[in-house]
């Protein structure tokens, strides 16, 4: 073989490889995926903690691991004062990688039973880890901190509040 043939066969060879090397761990599917809460979902603030016992997130994720959370629900919630927790501003935004999860644009509104009921909105970036494999996996927050959103939010609620909790995700989209 001549030495430009050689040559040439090395340099694809190693571009394969460094292609191989870049593309993503996850490698999902792409499409629907679905994640229900799999231990609770804990916040905690100046004023209290809250803990709520179930949750749903509705969403996709792609091949290139960006995730899009289209339609959320939380419920259950008890804690220091009564408490409702209703996702807003959807759909979120993020990724979902093979070890990690990001979630973007994250809101909630928060009704807190005190001074006869005051509304707390929350929002910020959710990070957290990812194990397992498809077709489930686990991801994991703890004490991930968010802050309050000053327009229709009460005085009184605090400047943020901290969130932990897990969720199993499934879905063809893995």
């Amino acid at each position: 073989m001549s030495r430009t043939k050689t040559l040439a066969l090395a340099t694809a060879t190693a571009a394969a490889a460094a292609l191989a090397i870049a593309s993503p761990a996850s490698a999902w599917t792409g499409g629907a995926i679905t994640a229900n809460l799999s231990s609770p979902l804990t916040v905690n603030s100046s004023i209290g903690t809250a803990t709520c016992t179930s949750s749903t997130l509705n969403g996709s994720v792609t091949a290139d691991e960006v995730l899009t959370v289209s339609s959320a629900s939380i419920g259950g919630c008890t804690g220091t004062f009564s408490i409702s927790v209703t996702p807003t501003n959807l759909p979120w935004g993020g990724t979902l990688g093979a070890n990690s999860v990001s979630i973007t644009g994250f809101q909630v509104s928060a009704n807190v039973g005190v001074f006869g009921g005051i509304t707390c909105i929350y929002g910020g970036s959710l990070n957290g880890s990812v194990t397992g494999s498809a077709p489930t996996l686990q991801a994991s927050f703890s004490n991930v901190t968010v802050n309050k959103v000053s327009s229709g939010s009460h005085w009184f609620c605090p400047g943020s509040a901290t969130i932990s909790g897990g969720y199993t995700i499934t879905g063809p989209g893995l």
